[in-house]
């Protein structure tokens, strides 16, 4: 575990508390030009006081945003985003933080206007309103979850007198209540200097920019320190249960069981118990109660704690609704797991799991900065940490066998479900069989644009896309992400509308505008609630039609672009991807990432994407599809009157050339990382062929923590972190990908793992398990999917634009459920030939 914990001696080069009383924690990190800077408010939802449950903290941090005495709304982001940086923050039960992330050049910029934000914040009246309009949509938003209610309706039910019983967002009627001086008079008590903590992480810290900081922090006079009378919760007596019925297709459940907070000494032993009964394919839970009982379709166990209280969370979803049979069955699994032994081998993999989340934790700047701000707020010193691991190693059977007894084995669980209700299956029928438009139907503009819609009534939200065919085949080599960055633009200046006025209505309606980037398939999504369908559709269609190209917003967006494709190339295994895409392709168009790379994107110039949005965007390269809740007829009414003036043009489509791709070659690129990622490539058939669906259940059967691949690799042999497979699909081809995160030492055995699995599978020696598990869980994928708007609109809009049927879908569901084992050999043994494609990425 040593060297894994190299990261933890890198402390703060500067951890000291001003005498304001803020707390300034300040880390250099050599390894690239960045820096974060987060500002953590020791406030949260139960710190809320006469506010409790109204969700005031999360207001807050939204108003925050709204402007400063010196920098009006929208100038915070603008600023951020010239510098090269992106800004956010959050709020949870015990604090809010706000974050900079970005290049280490401006971390002085980025503590000044965070600075700026958190001790100069107007809270203006005109922003009132508006913000608070788009909480109101987000709770209700969150009521139609199910997910949510279910979590939400677990801490009610084992937390009876904490705060932790109320949720983060607040309840409606009492955020309802509050009044922007109620806002303001909360910041001015609870925004306080020796009520936070200042983290940044840097790749190095002048002695002139600490003393700038401390200066300009330090002119903030020390408040009245918020005390918090938290209420504590009772020691809990009895098992607690609760049902809900709703109209759903999966029951879903979850058990909760309290546990001590974090500070406690039996937190490790509690978490490497969670990791036993939960974690990955091997966990007990998911053997027991998912392969051998068959009671569940997915189950695991989460330990969640924070500084005061504690929770072991059971979650299960099934395919019945005997939701008493599954709890019994799990609380009799703790009786017998009193009399099993729990393996070194068990206990090992536990440790490391755990070792390794935790460093995964600092792998970031941000990252970084989270952590060592928790450290100090927890525990008042980086030393916890290092506590948490010597504490990790100590851990052995004894103590995971009594946390299970004295909190899993105690008859005080808190049993919490939603269950489909017993007619539902009637009542959608019913309501089915009354839609006058349940499947989808195809339409077409004067103009030539074809439109396809999807009545699905339930969820009060509307969908839609246009989809247009674009990408590398319709670039210049040397300006590849040309179509990325000009459909960016088309969600800026349009119409009578600049930047900041697009953006302030789409997000007046708690909606979303935005692009998409495919290998072929491009375009502008909007998603809102369906009474402001209207303000998509104009939206859209200003930003398809009359895209204005200010020089501004296309200088800010390209260095934006260019930022985000620099930092993806820090990612060693975003980066590996794209060289294996390169070196698998050659010269075909599939070879380049969608938004290009640094050299091809810095090539492309402002009347580069005037002429590319000329080429493509016209009535016959242009499909509209749309899901949700509305009227079909207006909605076809106002695509009319909104895209007529588009021209009508012509088809784009060109015939991707002829791929010439190797089956054996290796490659080897040298990156200085702890870790090292291998990369096997094969070929494989485009969306088009009728065999892509062979492909979808190959890469179901092979990815994911059930698969003979990662209990193999990952599991029994531990030679790599993560692994799995994925596909790039082209319209006539396309590359199945292995790749497997791991370290020098291991590579070699990892190769032989590889090969031995893509033997196994060219020689017929799938099993029918593997082939019925995938199926299934394919199937509980579309069921899944099947849910989402989005996803329906993306699959209509698609097929239409490439020719295929609407509800193409259907046929490719049909033929993955009747998939042989003979079939998926085939499949192999043609397009799986040779070594394949190998390349190596970093710590070689």
């Amino acid at each position: 575990m040593g060297n894994y914990l190299n990261i933890l001696d890198n402390k703060p080069a500067i951890d000291e508390t001003l005498s304001n009383g803020l707390h300034l924690l300040i880390k250099e990190d050599r390894s690239a030009s960045l820096c974060s800077v987060q500002f953590l408010v020791k406030s949260g939802s139960i710190h809320e006081e006469n506010w409790l449950g109204s969700g005031i903290s999360h207001f807050l941090e939204h108003m925050l945003f709204k402007g400063t005495k010196k920098r009006e709304c929208t100038a915070i982001s603008k600023e951020i985003e010239t510098l090269g940086g992106t800004v956010n923050a959050y709020t949870t039960f015990d604090r809010t933080v706000y974050y900079i992330n970005g290049p280490s050049e401006a971390l002085l910029a980025f503590t000044d206007i965070l600075r700026d934000m958190i001790f100069h914040a107007t809270i203006p009246d005109s922003a009132f309103d508006s913000e608070r309009d788009v909480i109101f949509r987000e709770i209700n938003m969150l009521k139609d979850d199910p997910d949510q209610e279910l979590s939400q309706t677990c801490f009610e039910t084992i937390f009876r007198h904490h705060p932790y019983q109320l949720p983060i967002i607040g309840h409606k009627d009492l955020f309802s209540k509050i009044r922007r001086s109620d806002l303001w008079d909360f910041y001015k008590k609870h925004y306080i200097p020796n009520n936070m903590i200042l983290s940044i992480v840097t790749d190095k810290i002048e002695t002139e920019h600490l003393s700038y900081l401390k200066e300009s922090l330090a002119v903030y006079p020390m408040g009245f320190s918020p005390r918090y009378p938290i209420e504590s919760e009772p020691i809990q007596t009895v098992r607690r249960k609760v049902q809900i019925r709703k109209q759903v297709q999966t029951t879903r459940g979850i058990i909760g069981y309290r546990i001590p907070n974090m500070r406690s000494i039996e937190n490790p032993s509690l978490q490497i118990l969670g990791l036993i009964l939960g974690k990955g394919e091997q966990g007990i839970l998911n053997q027991e109660m998912r392969k051998v009982q068959k009671k569940v379709t997915e189950i695991d166990c989460s330990i969640w704690n924070s500084g005061s209280e504690g929770v072991a969370f059971i979650s299960y979803t099934a395919d019945h609704e005997d939701v008493n049979e599954i709890e019994g069955s799990i609380e009799n699994l703790w009786h017998d797991l009193e009399k099993r032994r729990f393996s070194k081998m068990i206990l090992d993999r536990a440790k490391r799991q755990l070792t390794v989340a935790v460093v995964n934790s600092y792998k970031t700047f941000s990252g970084q900065a989270g952590q060592i701000a928790l450290n100090q707020y927890w525990h008042g010193t980086q030393e916890g940490v290092k506590k948490f691991f010597q504490e990790i190693g100590k851990v052995d059977e004894a103590k995971v066998k009594s946390a299970l007894q004295r909190y899993f084995i105690n008859g005080k669980g808190n049993f919490v479900s939603l269950i489909p209700k017993n007619n539902a299956a009637k009542e959608l029928a019913l309501v089915t069989k009354n839609l006058p438009h349940c499947n989808p139907t195809e339409h077409q503009l004067s103009n030539g644009i074809k439109v396809v819609l999807l009545e699905k009534k339930g969820l009060p939200k509307l969908n839609i896309k246009a989809n247009f065919f674009a990408g590398a085949i319709l670039e210049a080599p040397t300006k590849r992400g040309l179509s990325s960055l000009m459909t960016h633009l088309l969600c800026f200046d349009a119409g009578g509308n600049n930047a900041d006025e697009v953006s302030n209505k789409i997000e007046s309606v708690g909606g979303v505008f935005s692009e998409f980037t495919g290998n072929h398939t491009y375009g502008l999504v909007s998603e809102v609630l369906n009474e402001d369908w209207e303000i998509a559709i104009d939206l859209m269609s200003s930003g398809i039609i009359y895209p204005q190209f200010q020089k501004t917003t296309y200088e800010l967006e390209k260095k934006g672009h260019l930022a985000q494709i620099k930092e993806e190339d820090d990612d060693i295994f975003y980066y590996g991807l794209k060289r294996v895409r390169k070196n698998f392709f050659g010269n075909h168009p599939l070879s380049s990432n969608p938004d290009g790379d640094s050299e091809t994107v810095s090539n492309i110039s402002l009347l580069d994407c005037k002429n590319h949005w000329n080429n493509i965007i016209c009535g016959e390269n242009l499909v509209i599809s749309a899901t949700g809740d509305f009227n079909s007829k207006d909605i076809l009414t106002k695509l009319e009157e909104r895209f007529s003036n588009l021209k009508v043009g012509k088809s784009v489509k060109q015939e991707y050339p002829l791929a010439v791709l190797r089956n054996s070659e290796n490659k080897t690129y040298s990156m200085n990382r702890e870790q090292t990622v291998y990369f096997l490539s094969f070929s494989d058939v485009g969306l088009l062929n009728e065999n892509n669906y062979l492909g979808i259940v190959l890469h179901q059967i092979l990815n994911g923590m059930s698969s003979h691949l990662f209990e193999s690799i990952r599991e029994e042999k531990g030679l790599a972190y993560y692994l799995g497979s994925m596909r790039t699909i082209g319209l006539d081809c396309g590359m199945f990908t292995f790749y497997a995160g791991t370290n020098r030492k291991n590579l070699e055995a990892v190769r032989m793992e590889f090969s031995r699995e893509i033997d196994r599978i060219r020689s017929g020696k799938l099993s029918n398990n593997e082939l019925i598990g995938a199926l299934k869980q394919l199937d509980v994928i579309r069921r899944n999917k099947a849910h989402s708007i989005a996803f329906q609109s993306t699959e209509m809009g698609s097929n239409l634009l490439h020719g295929l049927a609407t509800e193409h879908w259907k046929v490719v569901d049909k033929k993955i459920q009747e998939t042989s084992i003979k079939e998926l050999t085939d499949f192999v043994q043609e397009h799986w030939q040779g070594e394949g494609v190998s390349l190596v990425c970093g710590d070689t």
